[in-house]
């Protein structure tokens, strides 16, 4: 699929790339629904392209080449918007469910729409209609967390539903409106025996928010793994060339203790995509 043109406003603010962004959105345009979800998500939740993500090369191009424009949010939203516009021209329905929403899912729907935008409610309502076919148990321990006023609690049910730790810190602010939106689905989805207790504001069972940790029994072993939220931390460092190089001694670092993580069996793609949950894990343990 090749597109025609890019917007006015568009070209007015890339005019000097429209050539290279013209063949990038090409290749864009040739790609599967769920792949540009994921990088319009990325755009969404990362619009300074902190956090590097092999799957999505092409943003490291474009903050390499374009990283005078791209410092502008609202240029990056401008990028994103016109990724969207371009793609749903040949797929128009990429950002909506596969099937029709019952009438109290799509108002929740809706509502989260309204409070983030499209991109943002697609993909919490996928992440959303995924988790509820887990158990009953599971599904309250996660709606008692999203409903909790407490912030480090909330977070913990966003990273329950399956988002990283800087997606969750973006979702943060919709929190309530997640809680709504899961609540609809399950709920919908079996009308007779409801699927969803009360929620109640005394809850014994905390979730289990990272993988492979033990459960945790009160908000204060639960706070341990939510402390630590990018927008605590500095400014992250960008990973383009002459900060790579700036720091080389450090990758070469990293490169090393990879190859001695494969020597004692691990797979260093694993490793590298769970890295943030590993450092919670450990820096939890060290606690106790």
């Amino acid at each position: 699929m090749y597109m025609d043109q890019f917007r006015t406003k568009f070209k007015k603010v890339f005019d000097k790339f429209l050539v290279l962004l013209k063949r990038d959105f090409d290749s864009i345009l040739s790609e599967s629904p769920a792949f540009v979800c994921g990088l319009l998500w990325k755009l969404t939740y990362d619009p300074c392209n902190y956090f590097y993500d092999a799957r999505y090369n092409i943003l490291a191009t474009w903050y390499f080449i374009l990283g005078d424009i791209l410092s502008d949010s609202q240029n990056v939203i401008l990028l994103r918007n016109e990724i969207r516009y371009q793609y749903s021209r040949y797929c128009p329905n990429f950002l909506s469910p596969e099937h029709p929403l019952k009438k109290e899912v799509q108002q929740s729907w809706q509502n989260l729409s309204k409070a983030s935008d499209e991109i943002t409610a697609y993909i919490v309502y996928n992440h959303c209609l995924k988790f509820s076919d887990y158990t009953h148990e599971e599904i309250e321990r996660c709606l008692f967390l999203l409903k909790s006023p407490n912030a480090n609690l909330y977070f913990g049910g966003i990273r329950t539903l399956g988002f990283g730790q800087y997606e969750a810190d973006y979702l943060k602010p919709f929190a309530s409106t997640i809680f709504d939106l899961l609540k609809a689905i399950v709920d919908a989805k079996d009308k007779t025996t409801p699927c969803v207790q009360e929620i109640c504001t005394e809850y014994v069972a905390i979730p289990n928010i990272t993988a492979g940790t033990e459960k945790f029994s009160s908000e204060e072993d639960v706070s341990i793994l939510g402390t630590n939220t990018s927008s605590e931390q500095n400014t992250p460092i960008r990973l383009i060339p002459e900060e790579i190089l700036k720091h080389q001694d450090l990758f070469k670092k990293l490169e090393g203790s990879l190859e001695s993580l494969e020597e004692a069996g691990f797979l260093r793609a694993e490793v590298l995509q769970r890295l943030p949950d590993i450092l919670q894990l450990i820096n939890a343990a060290e606690l106790f």
